[in-house]
């Protein structure tokens, strides 16, 4: 099951978007007007809530935390901060994880999307590498916002996390489209460049790929 963390989509939809956001302009970035902060205590409690509902109402393997959609989860300023605010979250729900497991009797794996480099996760305030070698979680997935980005650096990421995350899987994600250079060639429902982009991939030492926003036609 994937929850996505901080999402924009509906935002201005009364009908669509939980009551907090709109009951709590104290709780939002940009003086009330962004999404979520996760500076706040009550945010992290909200989102731990639906963590744990999911956890304990499914039979599920695993559950991912969508952090690209969407990634401003902190004043500019709060970001070093944040890093140690969004570690200690991301501990929490892997307390979460293990608890469901006890219950279920299997393995209920936690998964993490992240931005697609490990230097760039890091300056959205995500300290992907620390939780791998932490054991915190059992998948990253380097995404970029959209388009899917096609030289994810799989070897940095294997090389940041060393040994001690050494059981963390890394999954690339990519979507429907992406462009090498910007209005440049794009794979667009292209089976071609799926397959170009995961042989790349896999080359540079992928676990797998992560297919996102792939519901169009294909060409």
């Amino acid at each position: 099951v994937s929850l996505r963390m901080n999402d924009h989509h509906y935002h201005n939809d009364f009908s669509r978007v939980s009551p907090l956001l709109f009951n709590h302009p104290e709780l939002r970035t940009n003086k009330g007007h962004g999404l979520f902060n996760y500076a706040r205590p009550e945010v992290r409690e909200h989102y731990l809530k639906l963590i744990t509902e999911v956890l304990q109402r499914y039979d599920l393997d695993g559950i991912e935390l969508d952090w690209i959609r969407t990634p401003n989860n902190f004043e500019e300023a709060e970001l070093d901060r944040g890093r140690e605010i969004l570690t200690a979250f991301v501990r929490d729900a892997r307390r979460q994880t293990q608890a469901a497991a006890l219950r279920l009797g299997h393995p209920v794996r936690l998964a993490v999307r992240v931005p697609s480099t490990p230097s760039f996760a890091w300056g959205k305030g995500f300290d992907a590498v620390a939780w791998a070698q932490e054991g915190l979680v059992d998948m990253i997935i380097p995404s970029d916002w959209w388009s899917g980005y096609n030289d994810t650096p799989v070897e940095v990421w294997r090389e940041q996390i060393g040994p001690k995350g050494k059981g963390c899987l890394i999954v690339p994600g990519t979507a429907s489209t992406y462009s090498c250079i910007p209005k440049g060639p794009q794979m667009d429902r292209s089976l071609a460049g799926m397959r170009g982009f995961s042989a790349s991939m896999f080359d540079r030492g992928a676990d797998g790929i992560y297919l996102f926003n792939h519901f169009d036609a294909v060409k």
